[in-house]
């Protein structure tokens, strides 16, 4: 019986929990256009490639943008030539016993009003510089799936503009039982009996919606090469002690 007892207690121990699962890129997105406005430049020569090095892929016209990023530009100088003015003549009229408190007092507001008029310019000139850069898209360490609009078409806010992979982690899910979630957090993974660097990262706390009584666990690895041929490939997940 003792002889029985520790043959359990070994093969327990040698227990391996096996799944199904796809290699998969750590996440996939759609970039949508912020503000509406004609296609200028699309790079489709980009199109199915890594893109390492920051490259723009795609622009929108920001012509009307910079017309009147240049006249707010012109305003403001303006504004400041009159800020300089009336400061001066506020500045030499404190000095007059003359002046009514009124007087002066109407003279510090319009140098006020000036003040709240340069940095209402300032604000609009950020804000349309910041419209414009949103305008320029530029893709860095991703994958370039797919291009959807065109040169010259005219988009709307909120059109799918590109969708990228990132594929700087892989991604591995399985659906576990309950009573082998303590276990295989802590052991090693192994992919088609082979030792791997894949990681559990996540365990749902929640069974899953379509697989009963199996918990959602995703696995992620570091790449470290950008050509991924065995995205997609189904593989035998194996964790062991």
């Amino acid at each position: 019986m003792k002889q029985i007892a520790i043959l359990l207690i070994v093969a327990a121990s040698l227990q391996a929990f096996s799944y199904t699962s796809k290699i998969e890129a750590y996440e996939k997105y759609a970039v949508s256009s912020e503000y509406e406005g004609k296609v200028t430049y699309v790079n489709k020569q980009k199109e199915f490639s890594t893109i390492k090095d920051r490259s723009v892929i795609l622009k929108q016209d920001t012509s009307l943008e910079q017309v009147e990023l240049s006249s707010l530009k012109k305003s403001i100088k303006i504004q400041n030539e009159i800020f300089k003015i009336k400061e001066m003549h506020y500045k030499n009229k404190l000095d007059i016993k003359q002046l009514s408190i009124y007087e002066k007092n109407n003279e510090k507001l319009q140098l006020l009003n000036t003040k709240q008029n340069i940095e209402n310019l300032q604000k609009n000139i950020e804000s349309l510089k910041n419209r414009i850069s949103k305008k320029t898209f530029s893709v860095k360490d991703r994958y370039l799936y797919k291009i959807n609009v065109h040169e010259g078409e005219y988009v709307q806010a909120g059109v799918k503009l590109y969708e990228l992979y990132n594929f700087l982690k892989l991604k591995l899910v399985i659906y576990a039982k309950r009573d082998e979630l303590q276990t295989i957090q802590n052991d090693t993974v192994y992919i088609d009996g082979k030792k791997s660097a894949f990681k559990v990262s996540k365990i749902s706390q929640v069974v899953d919606t379509q697989r009963v009584s199996r918990y959602r666990v995703e696995l992620y690895a570091k790449s470290n090469s950008f050509e991924q041929d065995e995205i997609g490939k189904v593989v035998e997940v194996e964790f062991k002690q």
